[in-house]
C-alpha cells in the first residue's frame, strides 16, 4: 500500500509540474539545464535507484540557478520563478522515491 501512495504523490507532483510547464509565456536559456536534468531522471529512474545521486545533480542545478544573473523583465522574471517551482517539484519527486526506497531498504534488512 505504500508503494501506492507514493506513486499517487508523484502523480500529483507530476500534474503539477505539467501545469506550471503550461504557464511558462517564453523559454528562458535555464530551462536547457532543467531539461537535461529531466533526461538523467528518465535513464536513471528505476526500482533500485535510491534517487541520491540525482538529488545531488539537482542541488547542483540550484546553486547554479542562484548564481545566476537576476532577470532583467517582468515576464523573464515570471518564466524564471516558474522554472524554479518546477525544480522544487522534481525534488519533491524524488525526495518521495528516496523516502521509499529508504524504507523498503530498511524494511527488507529487518526481516
Amino acid at each position: 500500500m505504500h508503494y501506492v501512495n507514493m506513486r499517487r504523490e508523484q502523480c500529483m507532483i507530476l500534474q503539477r509540474i505539467y501545469d506550471q510547464l503550461s504557464c511558462l509565456t517564453q523559454i528562458p536559456e535555464q530551462a536547457q539545464p532543467l531539461a537535461a536534468l529531466f533526461s538523467e531522471i528518465v535513464d536513471q529512474y528505476h526500482e533500485e535507484n535510491d534517487c541520491q545521486t540525482l538529488l545531488e545533480r539537482l542541488d547542483e542545478l540550484h546553486t547554479a540557478y542562484c548564481q545566476d544573473v537576476l532577470p532583467k523583465t517582468r515576464e523573464e522574471f515570471e518564466n524564471r520563478a516558474i522554472l524554479y517551482c518546477i525544480l522544487t517539484g522534481v525534488q519533491m519527486f524524488l525526495q518521495q522515491k528516496q523516502h521509499f526506497y529508504r524504507e523498503t531498504a530498511i524494511q527488507h534488512h529487518s526481516r
